[in-house]
Formats: C-alpha cells, structure tokens, sequence
C-alpha cells in the first residue's frame, strides 16, 4: 500500500494505474476515476408572464475556467409546446457577447457557448428563451463546463422558472345572447387570447344566479360550487386564429343583478394560461 498526497485534475477522466518494481511491472492495474464537480446553477428571466419570449438570466457557482472552456445546456424538446430556446440566441457575459450555436440531438435542444471567461461565479444571458405556457415550469436544464478538450470539469442541473403572470385577454364576448330578465339564449362564448392557444378549454366563472349550460360540442368536465360562484370546466372550444368559441344555452335570472363572469383559457384544471 502506497499513501501519497494527490491533487486531482480540473476535468474528469479517468487515468490507469500500474506497478514495477526494478522496470518490471506487476500483471496487475487499476484504473483511477475522476468525475466532474458539482456546482450550483440558477436560472431568472426578464419577464414575469407566461408564454412570453424573454432575456434569460444564469448565474453559476463555477471555479475558475482554464482558457478554452466550453459550456453547453441541455433541455427536452418539446411537442406541443416551444422549446427553452428561441432559434438564432445571442450569448452575453458581462465582458461582451461571445458566440453561442443551437442544435439538436436525439431528443435535446444543446446550446454552446465558446468564448467562456476564465473567471469563477460566471453571469450571462440569452436571448431570447421562452416561458412556460402555463404558470408552472416546464423543463429542467442541465448545464455542462468541459475544457478546450472536451473533457468534463463541472456540472448542475436547474428547473426553469416558472412564470408568474398569466396573459390578459385582448377581449371576450357574448354573441347572440338576450339580456332580458329570465331569457334563454343559444350564445357563443367567445375569448380572444393573447397568443394561439395550447389548448381548447376553458374554466368559466360565473354568479350561480345565471345558469350556463353547453352543448355539442362543447362537454362540461366539472361543475364546482364556491359561494355565489359556479365554476365550470369547458373542453372542446372551436379555435380559430388567437381565438377560443364556446357554445352555452344561458338561462338569465328573474332578476336583473350584477352578474361577475371570468374566464382563463387553461392547459389543465390546475395550470392556468
């Protein structure tokens, strides 16, 4: 047994080891292993609302870089959804933008950032990256620092944030609804949105005193009672455009109160859009 004192390398590979003794060597080898270090990573974003394209913030817990580095983070690709990255990014560190590419592999959105500073506690952003469509987050990142070889030195991992804000919609309408006390109509409920909706439902909020009942082929998922308020779950909205049509018969109560009505297009009965 040998005891000696070792300082490892900045990157991670993994090194043999063997034996001699006067120039002849054992039958014997070992293989010593490094692996990358851990850091911490965060990720903010210039807007607050969903689905917006934003400046994106990251801030890394990094040692310092020998020159040469290369950082790259990884994303899912998506399907129905935009990926972190809108196509053509800029990269920025706070010495000046460097040059960054977007690429894909497999099932990947990879972004490369050359020109990495040898600094520690690196800063930078990218612009543009893309919200989460709905207000929660959406993709986890990982974020990767090789050296000019390609070798491994450090890595972590990050969820994007989630936004905060939903969107308002540019209007929303009633048509062909009577509005005489006690009526009954066969109206289009209509939002516009702010962008092309992900989904076609709805959740509808409403006073109990009017009675919102849809038919084919809008389907009632859930009918939930809060107080006054009769929250409805609508699917099945005809989209066209940035914009989402329910149909509802509407029965008008026998009294002419002030009617509360809201409505969230919805990704699913608990992400709002």
């Amino acid at each position: 047994m040998l005891t000696l004192n070792a300082t490892n390398p900045a990157f991670a590979a993994n090194f043999p080891i063997t034996a001699a003794v006067s120039s002849t060597p054992f039958a014997n080898q070992g293989v010593f292993t490094v692996t990358p270090k851990t850091i911490s990573c965060t990720m903010t974003s210039s807007s607050a609302f969903v689905g917006d394209t934003a400046v994106g913030y990251f801030a890394l817990n990094n040692d310092p870089l020998p020159a040469g580095a290369i950082i790259t983070l990884n994303s899912s690709l998506q399907t129905t959804f935009n990926n972190l990255f809108a196509p053509s990014p800029l990269c920025q560190f706070s010495t000046g933008s460097t040059p960054c590419s977007l690429s894909t592999s497999f099932s990947e959105q990879l972004l490369t950032i050359t020109g990495v500073p040898s600094s520690a506690g690196l800063s930078f952003n990218v612009s543009q990256v893309n919200n989460s469509p709905y207000n929660a987050s959406l993709m986890t990142v990982s974020l990767q620092i090789q050296n000019a070889n390609s070798y491994y030195m450090q890595v972590c991992s990050f969820a994007q944030p989630a936004p905060t804000q939903l969107r308002t919609s540019t209007s929303a309408s009633l048509q062909n609804w009577n509005n005489s006390v006690g009526a009954i109509s066969n109206a289009t409920l209509t939002i516009n949105t702010y962008f092309t909706p992900f989904t076609t439902s709805s959740l509808a909020i409403y006073d109990s005193n009017l009675t919102a009942i849809p038919y084919s082929p809008t389907v009632q998922v859930q009918l939930v009672q809060q107080g006054n308020n009769t929250l409805n779950y609508l699917t099945a909205g005809t989209q066209i455009g940035r914009s989402l049509s329910f149909y509802l018969t509407i029965t008008n109560p026998p009294t002419p109160p002030p009617l509360l009505f809201t409505l969230h297009v919805i990704y699913s009965t608990s992400l709002l859009v």
